[in-house]
């Protein structure tokens, strides 16, 4: 075994702790991390999607370590191709690190791709809680202590990839495929099924829905309204948590209950729930996504629960569909012809999430060409949708709403608002008639239903741990 029970009187009164091979026989794991045979059952570990038989090489084949794929099988892993992640295709040209940059054969700067799809796999890692990583040898993402050189000759240096790094600057252990220790790792499997399937479906059960906050009372009846859907779905208890410090003191003023992320937890876990699983109501994993990933990772240090996260609704430009249909649908109930309509969204400063914005925008434009997506940051304008729209009949008029999950401040004033800098302002001044719907996403039942499809895998992804490696399915939840 690779695992020891430290006695009584060497761990603190109350719990019940090992030392073991993952925490370097250094750190001690909460009881959480046990089944009834004493065994350390380790949080998933990351390994590189081509380890694991996927075919997402830049030449379009993989390089499978039986060990890895038995792992991935077994529930024991999770594989990310932070490069596809990125948007990078397969087959691609391939690439190599120089100077602190990625190119190609073809002498293309693909830095940024590689950079978003990093952050995105990270995303991924941090919302299961992994620590440890198993990586491709000198890939220019995943390699770890030596790459390529960036000459495409073969030849060797010092260094690590864009997702290696980004993974050892966060604290992940991070081995590679050469020089992991296997026979530990397999050993491992068998204790992750262990325990009596029985006795895990007793185990207590709760929710935790995440969004900024809602400052007016209709923002505060659409997140009731998605709290009601979900408790009546799925038959459980859901809590709140904001992320906004400034709406919780708000509300804590005129005496109502409000928590962020970790008081909620905290709370839930003194309630003696068991397993927890936080769905944000976000639309991309920015900076608020990331908080409440590090306040769910601060969480899982502390307290005796299984916590996970459901991703937000556009992680990958493959959400871009679904989401583009569910706004279609949205816009439909106030929409009749074909005005145009502008989607205001908040955007972000990354270049990643800018993606996936532009993922959305682009998928919009296929259904209906009268529907435009914009942000308050990045690269989707005001001013370039506004060029772009037809300016040949002397009556033109428009609609806007907001690509925000509730009505706040953003949508009130920012978009409708009546001074010079709101979007409504610049629109009329473009000579546009304009018609505004302040409803959030939340008031929509087409995008309640894509949260509660993200809150379903979480759901799904305790009953398959708990039906062992026959009922486990991959990819149905980060």
């Amino acid at each position: 075994m690779f695992s020891r029970i430290i006695p009584a009187g060497e761990r603190p009164r109350g719990t019940r702790r090992t030392e073991c091979f993952f925490c370097d026989g250094r750190s001690f794991l909460t009881w959480r991390h046990f089944v009834p045979n004493g065994c350390c059952v380790k949080i998933p570990l990351l390994v590189s999607a081509c380890l694991a038989g996927e075919a997402c090489r830049y030449d379009g084949a993989s390089k499978p370590h039986p060990v890895i794929r038995e792992l991935v099988e077994q529930g024991a892993a999770l594989p990310v191709c932070p490069e596809c992640l990125g948007g990078l295709g397969v087959p691609r040209p391939p690439c190599e690190v120089r100077g602190g940059r990625v190119f190609n054969t073809e002498g293309r700067d693909c830095t940024l791709a590689f950079q978003a799809g990093a952050q995105l796999a990270l995303n991924v890692a941090q919302t299961r809680g992994c620590r440890e990583a198993i990586l491709k040898a000198r890939s220019p993402s995943c390699g770890y202590g030596r790459v390529y050189d960036g000459s495409f000759s073969g030849k060797l240096c010092d260094g690590s990839g864009v997702f290696a790094s980004l993974l050892r600057e966060k604290g992940v252990r991070i081995w590679t495929e050469e020089n992991a220790p296997f026979e530990l790792f397999a050993a491992a499997v068998p204790a992750r099924s262990g325990g009596s399937a029985a006795s895990e479906k007793l185990r207590k059960r709760g929710v935790l829905l995440v969004a900024y906050g809602a400052g007016n009372p209709q923002s505060a009846a659409a997140l009731r309204r998605v709290q009601t859907a979900v408790q009546k779905r799925f038959d459980l208890p859901a809590r709140w948590a904001y992320t906004s410090e400034t709406l919780r003191e708000r509300i804590a003023a005129a005496r109502m209950k409000s928590d962020s992320v970790l008081k909620a937890l905290r709370r839930m876990a003194f309630e003696r729930y068991e397993e927890i699983a936080v769905q944000s109501l976000h639309l991309i994993p920015g900076m608020e996504y990331d908080g409440v990933l590090g306040d769910v990772e601060l969480a899982r240090r502390e307290l005796p629960c299984d916590i996970r996260v459901g991703l937000p609704l556009l992680f990958s430009p493959e959400d871009a569909g679904s989401a583009a249909i569910a706004l279609l649908d949205h816009i439909s109930a106030f929409r009749s012809g074909k005005d145009p309509v502008v989607c205001m969204g908040h955007g972000s400063s990354r270049h990643g999430a800018s993606a996936l914005y532009q993922a959305l925008a682009e998928q919009v434009r296929r259904m209906d060409d009268s529907v435009h997506v914009a942000c308050m940051k990045g690269d989707l304008a005001l001013d370039d949708v506004l060029a772009g729209l037809d300016s040949g009949t002397d009556e033109r008029s428009l609609w806007l709403m907001p690509l925000l999950t509730v009505s706040g401040r953003h949508a009130r004033h920012d978009m409708a608002g009546r001074h010079g800098q709101s979007w409504r302002s610049r629109i009329e001044e473009a000579g546009f008639l304009c018609r505004t719907d302040v409803r959030g996403l939340a008031d929509a039942d087409s995008f309640v239903e894509l949260w509660m499809e993200r809150l379903a895998a979480v759901l799904r992804s305790f009953d398959d741990t708990h039906a062992g490696p026959a009922g486990q399915k991959q990819g149905v939840c980060s």
